[in-house]
C-alpha cells in the first residue's frame, strides 16, 4: 500500500470515528505513518483531503451501483436516460440495495465516512455542495421506483417508497457498524429489504382485500376459533 493510499485510510477512520473538526492533519500522518511534509505533498490542507475522499466515495460507490445493475442484465446508460423505463422495478431496486449493502460489508470504513458526512452538523464539516454525495444512491433508487409507479407494477408515491427502501438501507448498515457479528449483512438482506417495502406499494385489485382488511380478517378468524375452542 503506497503512501497515499495508507492516507486515504486513515482519513476515512478518523473523520469517521472523531469527525471533521476533531480530526487534524498531525493525527492523519501518524495513523497513515507518513511525515507531514508527504501529507501536504498530496493534498493541500484538510479541506482538500476531505473534498478528496467525497469525490473518491461517490465516483467508487456510482461505479459499484452501475456495475452492479450491468451485472443484473440491465442496460445502464438506456435505462438512466429513460427512467429505467421497460424494466422490473423490484429487481433493480433489489440489485441497487445489495449493492449498497454489500459496499457496507467490504469498505466498512468508507461507508463509516460516508455516514458521518450526511449526518454530521454543518458546523462540523466543510461546505460540500460541489458533490452531492447522498444523491448518489438515491437518485437511482427513486428513478426505479417510479418507473414501477409510472408501469403500473406499483403504486403510490415514488418519494416515499425511495425513503423507505433507503431508510431501511441506512439502519442496516449503521447497525453492522456497530456491530457487524451481530447484523453481518448476508446476501439476499437487500432483496428482503426492498420485498417488505414493495408490500404496501402493490395495486389494490377490485375485490381482492387490501393488507389492512386481510389482517383484520385473519385477527377475526383467530377470535373465531379461540371462542370454538373454549366451547
Amino acid at each position: 500500500m503506497d503512501a497515499r493510499q495508507r492516507i486515504c485510510l486513515a482519513a476515512f477512520q478518523l473523520f469517521g470515528t472523531r469527525g471533521y473538526s476533531c480530526t487534524s492533519m498531525a493525527d492523519i500522518a501518524d495513523a497513515a505513518t507518513v511525515k507531514k511534509s508527504i501529507l501536504y505533498y498530496y493534498f493541500d490542507n484538510k479541506e482538500d483531503l476531505y473534498q478528496s475522499l467525497l469525490v473518491e466515495s461517490a465516483h467508487h460507490l456510482r461505479s459499484l451501483l452501475h456495475d452492479g445493475l450491468r451485472a443484473a442484465g440491465f442496460d445502464v446508460e438506456a435505462s438512466v436516460a429513460t427512467g429505467f423505463a421497460r424494466v422490473c422495478a423490484e429487481a433493480a431496486l433489489s440489485t441497487l440495495a445489495e449493492t449498497i449493502l454489500r459496499l457496507a460489508r467490504e469498505n466498512r470504513e468508507s461507508v463509516r465516512f460516508f455516514l458521518s458526512h450526511i449526518f454530521a452538523v454543518d458546523s462540523d464539516r466543510p461546505p460540500c455542495s460541489a458533490v452531492p454525495i447522498e444523491q448518489v444512491p438515491q437518485t437511482l433508487i427513486y428513478a426505479a421506483a417510479d418507473a414501477g409507479i409510472q408501469s403500473g407494477d406499483l403504486s403510490g408515491d415514488p418519494r416515499m417508497l425511495e425513503s423507505l427502501i433507503l431508510g431501511g438501507i441506512q439502519v442496516s448498515v449503521i447497525r453492522h457498524l456497530r456491530s457487524p457479528e451481530q447484523f453481518p449483512l448476508p446476501m439476499g438482506t437487500g432483496q428482503a429489504l426492498v420485498r417488505a417495502a414493495l408490500m404496501g406499494f402493490r395495486p389494490r385489485i377490485a375485490g381482492q382485500p387490501d393488507g389492512a382488511d386481510r389482517q383484520a380478517k385473519q385477527d377475526g378468524a383467530g377470535r373465531r376459533v379461540k371462542r370454538i375452542s373454549r366451547a
